[in-house]
């Protein structure tokens, strides 16, 4: 039968089965996992599916689907390769989204072909896009409609087309794209298109790169203004190694796949969407989840139980809690132009511009080598970020909504949150309360730091209790609290790492434990649902993210009952935190000392001058670093250096340098006053619009080598410490360039060879 034939015969049931309006919500949220990898074999396709699908823990299943991977459609053998595998998931009534597009151009599908898909398949009950992006500006016909860019036109049709047959569109953006969308005059039919379609469309946070905290405000401001009904994130530990993040304390890129992300930071991405009110939450590494490779890594000490949590417990905050929590407002001014573009970007961007609001509200750690995940501070609740196309009604609920331009300093936003905000919580950590929890994190997305928090009010915790053995098992045992409601009982023994849910909903103040394994060590945790309040204080460092339901109350009491042992009282819990209270980063003089550190100081201090002078574009002080009769590794000198810093500053604007002293090298010291230095160095720059002038915000950067390590060799031969030799070489031509070639330019990174 031909794949035509069998979507004809399919068309009638699937638009009898497809509707899911109204399915998602704070209390069944979506839960969007990647399908395993493709092969060669169809069949082998779905079968590996069916077997994930089939593996699914029974809590998560109403709430699962899985995303297929892109399969490119450009023959008939491509074609029948996708229908084999949909036909076999349709057999079994497995739900899925059809990724539809993962970039612009030749890697997205004709609408026409995702529509057909779409009522040949019930099974399918949506089309994923991801990597879209928008950032061209141009004059066309004074604003001609016949201008709007195709990705614009190709994705407001894709909505239309997929509301039609009752399904959803599921759009991930990263970078500024939604802000864009949200303020861009050439998207303003794509944003009606959204808000017309508002049930059906699922907007994504992407996250990627180093606007997360500004596209989560946006997202948000999409929700809030009306305009979706549901927004979510789509997350992957890939973020870790994508942020220049080796292990916590390093920073830079390693070679190949060796990073690997510490697994708690998985419930930090998670908890900021249901803090926020997400209720789509897409996991878009197949090899962390429960059939993948790194199960033990992630699936099963994090991401399994932190889902549950989303699904089963209120974790998710109502739309009404939020609205209540948020007191200004942040609304875009649309722009036609890149140029005006930037003056929602002197707020909203703290990377690449000013970013008044981001520094003012949040503070940032460092801005362009540190990803911001988590905002440094809650003390501010969260500001939606509102698009340049909502009407004034939307904006009426708040007290005061601000527009670009209109606090033109860090300052003056930290003067004017001041006046709407009133510090609930105390501490460094991040601590928001919203819907029935607090939020608890720790701010460093890569650093140790013992950060403090206090809560003035909460649940009072459940101490004194006892456990004694009886002849039918071990009776634990609490006293009497008037504002306490029902109580859960936990339980760890023997070799058992965790503690296990036993029993809840009690009534009494007992519980009979028949199921106490005998002969072993049992420990026992009594937690209350109570309206019995106390402050609440302690500390958390890198990798501690909690939610504490505020009527739940936290353990702060264990008992132990030793084998041994008839009868024992709970004592307080001992933690034990053996993690650094602070990592220090730079400069890195560990292990030297004398003559070796004050020349190693000194170098540090210099390399902070280069990243000044770079910064402020003085090619004089990035000049006073070089050495006169400097050499890299290809053979150029001290002019070929100069040369390639003009250029650079010519072209591009909102220069930063990250860095790290990887390790030293004293081995010439004593001679010839030499000194080695391996330096993570990346200098950055952003161009306001292409050579073209239509696509705004391209970055560059250089060392383009994978690991952006170079081998610095300094000495005071001339006075100052000055480098007389990189290798590879810093600068290189050949990198910075590449950035400004075009497709059918043989112009790529790489080293610059002489051409004698």
């Amino acid at each position: 039968m031909r794949p035509h034939t069998l979507r004809m015969l399919t068309c009638c049931a699937c638009l009898l089965s497809s509707s899911l309006a109204g399915a998602i919500s704070a209390d069944a949220p979506l839960f969007l996992f990647d399908a395993p990898p493709l092969s060669n074999q169809p069949r082998e396709v779905a079968n590996s599916i069916l077997d994930a699908w089939r593996s699914l823990p029974s809590n998560l299943e109403p709430h699962a689907m899985f995303r297929l991977p892109f399969v490119s459609l450009q023959s008939d053998s491509e074609r029948e390769y996708l229908e084999t595998v949909l036909a076999a998931l349709q057999k079994e009534d497995v739900p899925v989204f059809l990724t539809a597009g993962i970039d612009a151009g030749a890697h997205l599908y004709p609408v026409s072909t995702v529509t057909g898909l779409l009522r040949g398949y019930s099974t399918i009950k949506g089309a994923y896009v991801e990597g879209l992006a928008f950032n061209q500006y141009h004059e066309f016909a004074n604003g001609d409609a016949m201008g709007e860019p195709p990705e614009a036109r190709w994705l407001a049709a894709l909505i239309e087309e997929t509301a039609k047959v009752r399904r959803f569109a599921a759009i991930a953006l990263d970078e500024l794209h939604w802000p864009r969308v949200m303020s861009n005059d050439w998207c303003s039919r794509l944003y009606d298109t959204i808000k017309k379609n508002q049930s059906r469309v699922l907007p994504l946070n992407l996250q990627r790169g180093h606007h997360n905290i500004t596209r989560i405000s946006a997202l948000m401001g999409l929700w809030l203004e009306g305009a979706v009904e549901d927004w979510g994130i789509s997350i992957s530990s890939d973020w870790y190694r994508e942020a220049g993040f080796i292990r916590p304390g390093q920073f830079g890129h390693a070679q190949g796949d060796s990073v690997v992300m510490p697994p708690e930071l998985y419930n930090a991405m998670l908890l900021q969407g249901s803090m926020l009110g997400a209720t789509v939450y897409h996991l878009r590494k197949p090899e962390d989840l429960w059939f993948g490779e790194s199960r033990g890594t992630y699936w099963e000490p994090v991401l399994r139980p932190a889902l549950a949590a989303l699904a089963d417990t209120g974790l998710i905050v109502e739309q009404d809690a939020i609205r209540e929590k948020v007191k200004v407002a942040y609304r875009l001014a649309p722009s036609r132009t890149a140029k005006a573009f930037h003056a929602n970007l002197t707020d909203i961007d703290g990377v690449h511009d000013d970013g008044h609001m981001l520094h003012g509200a949040y503070g940032l750690e460092r801005p362009g080598q540190v990803p911001e995940l988590i905002p440094n501070t809650g003390r501010n609740y969260w500001i939606p970020i509102f698009s340049a196309h909502t009407n004034e009604e939307r904006l009426g609920s708040f007290e005061r909504v601000i527009g670009p331009g209109d606090l033109p300093t860090v300052g003056a936003w930290r003067d004017t949150l001041l006046r709407h905000y009133s510090p609930a919580e105390q501490g460094t950590a991040f601590v928001i309360s919203a819907g029935k929890h607090t939020f608890i994190l720790h701010t460093r997305e890569n650093l140790f730091e013992s950060q403090t928090f206090r809560l003035p009010e909460a649940a009072a915790p459940v101490v004194g209790f006892r456990a004694d053995r009886g002849q039918n098992g071990v009776i634990v045992s609490w006293p009497f609290r008037e504002g306490d409601l029902d109580f859960r009982v936990y339980r760890r023994a023997g070799g058992e790492k965790g503690f296990s849910l036993i029993a809840e909903d009690i009534e009494t103040r007992r519980f009979l434990d028949e199921s106490a394994p005998r002969g072993q060590t049992a420990t026992y945790r009594v937690e209350a649902r109570t309206n019995e309040k106390q402050p609440y204080a302690g500390t958390v460092n890198f990798g501690d993210y909690r939610a504490v339901n505020r009527t739940l109350s936290h353990h702060a009491h264990e008992v132990t009952l030793r084998r041994t042992q008839r009868s024992a009282a709970s004592l307080p819990i001992q933690r034990k935190d053996t993690r650094p209270s602070k990592t220090e980063w730079w400069p890195n003089l560990e292990g030297l000392g004398g003559a070796q550190r004050a020349a190693a100081k000194n170098i540090a201090d210099r390399i902070l001058e280069w990243e000044s002078a770079f910064a402020a574009e003085r090619l004089n002080g990035v000049a006073d670093l070089y050495a006169t009769d400097y050499e890299d590794a290809q053979g150029w000198g001290f002019q070929y250096a100069l040369r390639s810093y003009q250029w650079f500053f010519d072209r591009y604007d909102r220069l930063r340098m990250d860095r790290q002293i990887r390790r030293w090298d004293f081995s010439r010291f004593g001679n010839v006053r030499e000194v080695r230095v391996l330096l993570y160095a990346r200098f950055n720059g952003l161009a306001e619009t292409d050579a073209t002038g239509r696509f705004a915000d391209i970055p560059a950067y250089f060392p383009r080598a994978t690991t952006g390590e170079t081998w610095l060799t300094f000495t005071n031969a001339e006075g100052p410490w000055r480098i007389v030799h990189t290798n590879p070489a810093l600068p290189n031509l050949n990198d910075i360039l590449s950035f400004s070639a075009g497709p059918g330019d043989n112009a790529g990174p790489g080293p610059d060879l002489p051409r004698r």
